[in-house]
Formats: structure tokens, sequence, C-alpha cells
């Protein structure tokens, strides 16, 4: 029973708990940069109109910049910034006088790869078009498009910019919370 607990637990860490962080994330970085907030949501109001007004796995896929946007976040803002392996055998870092004993715990900092120029250009930048399309992510791709078609997101006075990361948490949360004003946008698009 430990271990169904322990996994089911993990499901819904990894499943709702990643997808509402990438969410607010996003949220967060499109109230700060409106003008790939409104190319976003263009791109939606597009691809929606051919499929009048629904939103369906197929018109998800279709929607390539959101792709972008949400791997932009993840890679600043990833929701799990560290990563905890055990070593499952003795390892010689390459060029290092240094082993890696087996049973050792290994923290990853994935959020510091994710921010390093020897990977990113630019890396403090949001900028969805360095990423092509890996794979789908349907929850946070539904959350935006039911919200951007419909609202204009903006950083509310609360959020402490420049945004602090709460070291407190093993995900990924800002210092006094991240909050966002939702403005009703007018109904431009008729299905």
């Amino acid at each position: 029973m430990d271990d169904i607990s322990a996994t089911s637990f993990g499901f819904f860490l990894g499943g709702s708990d990643t997808s509402s962080i990438t969410v607010t994330f996003t949220f967060y970085l499109l109230s700060i940069h409106p003008e790939i907030q409104d190319k976003l949501r263009e791109d939606i109001n597009t691809i929606l109109a051919r499929y009048n007004g629904q939103i369906t796995y197929d018109s998800l896929n279709e929607m390539k910049y959101m792709k972008q946007v949400i791997d932009e976040t993840m890679r600043i803002f990833p929701p799990v910034p560290i990563l905890q392996r055990v070593c499952q055998e003795d390892y010689k870092i390459p060029g290092e006088d240094v082993i890696i004993e087996k049973g050792t715990t290994i923290f990853m900092p994935i959020i510091g790869y994710q921010h390093d120029e020897e990977y990113f250009s630019n890396p403090e930048i949001f900028d969805p078009d360095r990423f092509s399309e890996r794979f789908g992510i349907m929850q946070t791709k539904i959350a935006l498009t039911s919200i951007l078609r419909k609202f204009k997101v903006t950083l509310n006075e609360k959020t402490k910019v420049p945004l602090k990361l709460d070291p407190k948490f093993a995900l990924i949360s800002a210092e006094g919370g991240l909050w966002l004003n939702f403005e009703k946008l007018p109904e431009i698009v008729d299905f």
C-alpha cells in the first residue's frame, strides 16, 4: 500500500502540479512580454477558427508556437529545478580525481544548466523561437488556450519584479507569490 500511495503521489505531483506551475509561469512571462502574448493569441484564434472554435486534440496539436512558448517557459522556470538521483555504480568523473561512489545521492541543478550560456545563448531572454516541436503538453495547452483566447494577462502590482524564486520549496515557486490580472477581451472571434 505504501508503494501504491507513493506512486500515486508521484503521478499527481508530476502531472497536475507541474502543469499548473507551467501555466502560472507562462502567464507571468506573457504578462511581461505582451507582444509574445498577442502573437500567441493570434495563433490560437487562427487555428481555432479552422475548428469552429472547438479546443480539440487536433487543434491543440497544430499550436506549434504555443509549444515553443511552453518549452521556453519550462527552460526558464523548470517546475522541478533540481533532480535527485542515486548513483548505481562507482563513477570516476572524466578528467578529475573524483569518484562518485555507488549509493551516493546526486543533485542535478537543471535550472542552472538551463540558464547557462554554454547551452543557451542569451539564457535570461524569453525567446520561444529557440524551440522546435518536441512532445505534446496537452494539459498546459488547454489551459493557455482557454484563457488567452478570451483574456489579456497582465502583471499584478503584488508580484515582485524581478521575480525571485523561493528556495524553500521542492517545486519552483515565486517568493511572495505570483499575482496576475485577467482582463476580459471583447468578443472578436465568432465561431
